[in-house]
């Protein structure tokens, strides 16, 4: 228990084998954290937030102190107070160099994002890449902290579709065997991500989910709880 709010873990695979894929001599070269959640109306995002930093602030230090390389990626959420993306702008401030942020995007609407995503690291030198090109030069170079993969109109015709490639983008560009996605509550397509990778759609990666019990306040009004594996 952190605070009012305690993860809640499953994982494509069984815990035994799970253990045993965090020996050294299995273990990714590069950790990839991927974030996700609720969009708008999340209630006690500061304390929400302090749990979900910590958990990731914690994971980068292993990093650190094991010379690995680490990847936060997200679908490319706009920011917002009372979004999970929120935590993107915070984490990028106290996190390591070793870390690098990746947004996946749908190619026709990164323009958008570099207008109103309003995060603070946005400038002109956003490097922007395809989704099959290599990360492994930014990873190299610690002056670089952040990267958009632009997701073809085809790849990502809805939103299941995106959460897919990022998945997908970890697997074979990033070339990980295992990723972590936190869930920060997250509504229909959250679920739709999680019931995908449970019917073993996704091949050749372990998925380790860690959800947090999160409520939004609806648009009309109305509460939405997200207790994924409750």
């Amino acid at each position: 228990m952190e605070g009012n709010f305690s993860w809640r873990s499953w994982s494509s695979t069984p815990f035994l084998q799970a253990q045993k894929a965090t020996d050294e001599s299995e273990r990714n070269a590069t950790a990839v954290v991927r974030l996700v959640g609720f969009a708008s109306g999340i209630q006690d995002a500061e304390a929400v937030f302090k749990v979900v930093q910590s958990k990731v602030m914690e994971l980068a230090e292993a990093c650190v102190l094991e010379n690995r390389k680490m990847i936060v990626t997200w679908d490319g959420d706009l920011h917002a107070t009372d979004s999970f993306s929120a935590i993107i702008d915070a984490l990028f401030v106290c996190m390591p160099p070793n870390v690098l942020f990746v947004a996946h995007r749908k190619k026709d609407e990164v323009a958008d994002f570099l207008v109103k995503g309003n995060f603070s690291f946005l400038d002109a030198s956003t490097v922007r890449l395809g989704d099959s090109e290599s990360v492994q030069e930014l990873l190299d170079d610690v002056d670089c902290r952040f990267a958009i993969i632009e997701i073809s109109a085809h790849r990502a015709a809805s939103y299941l579709d995106l959460s897919i490639c990022a998945l997908e983008w970890a697997r074979d560009v990033a070339q990980v065997r295992a990723i972590n996605v936190m869930c920060v509550g997250g509504g229909e397509c959250v679920r739709q991500e999680i019931s995908h990778v449970r019917a073993g759609k996704l091949p050749g990666l372990v998925v380790h989910y860690a959800a947090l019990p999160v409520a939004r306040r609806k648009a009309d009004g109305t509460l939405e709880i997200a207790d994924h594996f409750a």
